[in-house]
């Protein structure tokens, strides 16, 4: 009997908090406005296969230092911004297919 009140108590699951996940998450509304700001974005061409693709790239100016530099001075009273690297995986995510398709 003391090993089975024991087992029940030890793993007991509607007394314990879940604390798995989700502390570090970063909000959709974030992630949202990052991918808003980079499409908004003037977007070229290719310059060397115009004719077989349909893809547009971002000026060759444009690194995403300046990219997320940009973003904070057109956020600048929000309360939560996404940080470089947010911005960074949100920007390289958008250049593949997989993601957030």
């Amino acid at each position: 009997m003391a090993a089975k009140a024991y087992f029940e108590d030890t793993f007991r699951q509607e007394e314990r908090p879940e604390t798995r996940g989700g502390a570090n998450k970063t909000l959709e509304n974030v992630l949202a406005s990052v991918r808003q700001h980079i499409e908004s974005i003037q977007q070229v061409p290719s310059h060397w296969c115009r004719r077989r693709t349909a893809i547009k790239y971002l000026p060759s100016n444009l690194s995403i230092a300046r990219l997320y530099r940009m973003y904070c001075e057109h956020h600048p009273d929000e309360q939560d911004i996404a940080s470089e690297g947010i911005y960074r995986k949100v920007r390289l995510c958008l250049s593949s297919t997989s993601c957030f398709a």
